[in-house]
């Protein structure tokens, strides 16, 4: 009876190991990356409480919390895995070493017994955890990242354990090979490998997975004593306190891993018992269950535990309980990615004139007060004041309502990017001085004696600043018709608004447009025509307050754009924000944090940009705001090329950098390289800067030369922007 309990116990606790790895999110729905660092609330008392982490076990959270606020239970959960593959594949290494050295040693090779026994008094004499210790604490192990340290964990255990794994083999192999039946096998000729395939192994291979199990044990065993020393897998070193003149620090790992949680908490023992004594008793359980299996495997191949063979009904249990875990697993799968379904009709709702939607203009009248009923109908509520939409001042600006370029009577409007604005319907050929010094002060004087020409300059060299003063400077000139800058596009922002209205046309030209090398002389022809934005920007600020009593003003922000280039591409810019709106708001019961929703103008030029009207006050608690999302960037365009900037969300801000890095796991897994903010400034750093709010910037942009599996849909980007913001805002 003791013999069947024993190997029932060791099979639920391999069972459990298998399922918790398997099928996390059936376990626990919590995201074991997500933080609860502060907790405040008001009690029956009227007497206001401020907590931080680490939190006790209580209500709403099984086994307390660890000293970022993350909860212990899905971290053991969603550790198992690691931990698990670390001691697996640790004992898989040792027995590719030690299988072969076993065997041929136990066939008589003294190169191979020499190097198993010796391997094994050395490290008999020196205690494995401490040359461990010893060699994962260098900086250069400590330094590495999470791949890399799993690999120098798995070939160090594995390397100073298999000797002793080892010299068992080699005991058990020689005392097969003395039996009769063996000298059988000589007698009609067979050779060493055959024998040892046929013959020894088929004798060994049920004390082999004994073994296994019992190695699996002391593996795990090895680990749990490393993490108590602070060396585990993926360690990141937090610098606590530097005001004595030394640094504090506290080791943590990025990954939910069981050694970590008893290397980071065992400063807490006595003041948060909690984090050391529930990965501890995780590893308890396992080690002892491992023993378990494996000795009730031993006796049920020594025959000295006996089962009935499994009946029909037995068997039929066992296909419906394989069945369930498939159909769990496809749940589990459906569960953690949300779907996305992009809002329709809009414009329907919504009525533009077929002009651009930018800062100040009519149109932008009209979408504000659309946005703000959306708003007000999901239930947000002003941010300051009693409106959501604030109104602030700023330059005034210029755009094109329409325009179109000719080059050698081709349309290259696609091609170009204006850079100043006005009424203009302008013929002319084109005089090639892309390479002049544009800032010689002669270089007027060499453009008065030509006819009266549009300029071909090479602007790739100068700064946009540059050239827009370039672009005054010239175009004083009587004989200036226009200026053509050959620009990278791909670093320009494609931006429709600025602050040049000249008297003559000025626009960039993409870099990689050829002009015919058979017409000795080009002829242009360039018509636009604009309009004014006014002085006046309007942003939208608004909350929606969390569920949670205890994390309810913890907040994350997302900022939004909506100037567009016409009613078409405002529609499904719209179509994505409000989207993701409702994805994130649509589950009350999981939306515990507060949800801050900025819709901001301007964002087609830095000159513009409403950010900058946010920055200049203070609407909302900087310590509260876990994280700053920034869409601006995404504009109204259907797919195109992720960017993707998470500088600003350090590992010091642990929410912003866990819930970086899930995004950037999410790209990779989609294949996805996303590219980098091209010409970054200050204005993409402004609220990071000056209130402290980290920030993530995705975005999309037009990209043609990438390979199509580079580029990405509104409505994928939008999935993977929502499943994350929903698994961190339990």
């Amino acid at each position: 009876m003791f013999k069947k309990l024993q190997l029932y116990f060791g099979a639920t606790v391999i069972l459990l190991i298998l399922l918790m790895i398997l099928f996390p999110s059936f376990f626990t729905s919590i995201n074991p990356y997500a933080t609860e660092g502060l907790k405040s609330y008001v009690d029956g008392d009227g007497v206001y409480h401020l907590e931080k982490a680490p939190f006790a076990p209580q209500s709403g959270m099984l086994m307390g919390t660890d000293e970022l606020g993350r909860h212990i239970w899905p971290l053991i959960v969603y550790g198992t895995k690691l931990t698990m593959t670390l001691a697996f594949l640790i004992v898989i290494l040792r027995f590719v070493l030690a299988i072969p050295l076993g065997f041929l040693a136990g066939f008589g090779s003294l190169t191979a017994h020499g190097i198993i026994d010796k391997l094994a008094r050395f490290f008999g004499t020196i205690p494995t955890l401490l040359l461990c210790i010893i060699i994962l604490k260098m900086e250069f192990f400590i330094g590495l990242d999470k791949n890399m340290s799993i690999l120098s964990f798995v070939l160090l255990l594995g390397f100073v354990g298999f000797g002793k794994t080892g010299i068992v083999i080699e005991e058990r192999v020689a005392s097969i090979v003395r039996e009769p039946f063996v000298k059988g096998d000589i007698a009609i000729g067979k050779n060493k490998i055959q024998i040892a395939v046929s013959t020894v192994f088929r004798h060994l291979y049920s004390e082999l997975i004994v073994m296994f199990f019992l190695e699996f044990a002391r593996a795990l065993t090895l680990l749990l004593q490393l993490g108590l020393f602070a060396v585990f897998v993926g360690n990141v070193r937090f610098i606590e306190d530097s005001s004595s003149g030394g640094f504090k620090t506290m080791d943590i790992s990025y990954e939910p891993e069981w050694a970590s949680m008893l290397g980071a908490a065992r400063n807490n023992i006595r003041s948060a018992p909690w984090i050391v004594f529930f990965p501890a008793m995780a590893f308890f359980i396992s080690v002892l269950g491992a023993n378990a299996f494996g000795e009730s495997l031993r006796n049920v191949l020594n025959g000295q535990l006996k089962f009935k063979k499994p009946n029909r009904i037995a068997m039929s249990i066992i296909l419906v309980v394989v069945v369930s875990l498939t159909g769990l697993k496809v749940w589990q799968f459906y569960n953690t990615n949300y779907g996305f379904e992009l809002e329709s009709n809009l414009l329907n709702q919504v009525k533009l004139e077929d002009e651009p939607v930018l800062l100040g203009n009519a149109n932008a009248v009209i979408a504000t007060a659309y946005m703000e009923n959306q708003l007000i109908q999901r239930g947000f509520k002003p941010l300051k004041g009693n409106t959501i939409i604030q109104g602030y001042k700023t330059e005034k600006g210029y755009y094109t309502k329409e325009g179109t370029v000719n080059l050698d009577h081709v349309d290259i409007t696609n091609e170009i990017v204006w850079i100043s604005h006005g009424d203009f319907d302008v013929e002319a050929s084109v005089v090639d001085m892309r390479n002049a010094d544009l800032y010689d002060e002669h270089v007027l004087d060499h453009i008065d004696t030509l006819e009266k020409s549009v300029l071909l300059l090479d602007g790739q060299f100068y700064s946009e600043l540059a050239i827009e003063n370039i672009s005054k400077r010239l175009s004083i000139s009587d004989k200036v018709a226009g200026l053509v800058w050959i620009k990278n596009l791909d670093r320009v922002r494609q931006e429709n608004l600025s602050q040049l209205n000249l008297k003559v046309p000025v626009f960039y030209l993409s870099h990689g447009y050829k002009m015919s090398d058979s017409v000795e002389t080009h002829d242009i022809k360039i018509y636009e025509r604009f309009a004014n934005t006014g002085d006046q920007g309007q942003n939208l600020y608004a909350i929606l307050p969390g569920t949670s009593p205890t994390m309810g003003e913890e907040a994350i922000v997302l900022g939004l754009a909506y100037n567009a280039e016409d009613k078409y591409s405002f529609e499904k810019l719209m179509q994505f924000n409000l989207s993701v709106i409702d994805e994130v708001i649509g589950n009350e019961v999981n939306r515990k944090r507060t949800l801050i929703v900025m819709f901001i103008d301007g964002t087609m030029n830095d000159t513009f940009n409403g950010i900058n009207d946010y920055a200049s006050q203070s609407l909302y608690s900087q310590k509260d705001v876990l994280l700053y999302v920034d869409l601006t960037r995404v504009n109204g365009i259907e797919s195109g090329k992720v960017i993707f900037d998470q500088n600003q969300s350090p590992i010091s801000r642990y929410f912003a950098y866990t819930f970086a890095m899930q995004f950037a796991e999410k790209l990779d897994k989609a294949s996805i390289k996303p590219a980098k903010i091209e010409n970054p400034n200050w204005m993409d750093q402004r609220l990071y800067d000056e209130k402290g709010f980290p920030t993530l910037i995705i975005g999309l942009k037009e990209d043609h030369i990438s390979h199509e599996k580079d580029l990405i849909n509104l409505k994928e980007l939008g999935q993977m922007i929502t499943t994350v913001i929903n698994q961190n805002n339990y």
